[in-house]
């Protein structure tokens, strides 16, 4: 079974690590593949966060990267980032569209 292994693991990316962890962990998966994309997922970690497949990935595999030593501080705190900073430019675009509509209401009518 290590040549089929192999092939899960060359496999893995963003889109396949979800199936990937769900099978390896199942009783006739693989405990060694289930590591391996475990680590994956510690590894690309900030990438992960900022794909469609992280809203699927269910909470017990996220808290169990998020666990780890070996996910640094640093990469969570880039995600955070990431997000406030998101969070700000919707803000500021909803803010400038919001005071256009408040302009153009008080002196066009």
């Amino acid at each position: 079974m290590p040549g089929c292994e192999d092939i899960i693991l060359e496999e893995l990316s963003p889109s396949t690590l979800l199936p990937t962890l769900e099978w390896s962990s199942l009783p006739h998966g693989s405990d060694w593949v289930y590591r391996q994309a475990m680590q994956f997922l510690q590894d690309e970690f900030v990438n992960i966060a900022q794909t469609d497949a992280f809203s699927f990935m269910p909470k017990t595999y996220l808290a169990e990267a998020l666990k780890s030593d070996f996910l640094q501080v640093f990469d969570i705190l880039l995600i955070i980032e990431n997000e406030v900073e998101m969070i700000s430019i919707i803000t500021n675009i909803a803010l400038k569209s919001t005071l256009t509509l408040i302009i153009e209401k008080l002196f066009i009518h």
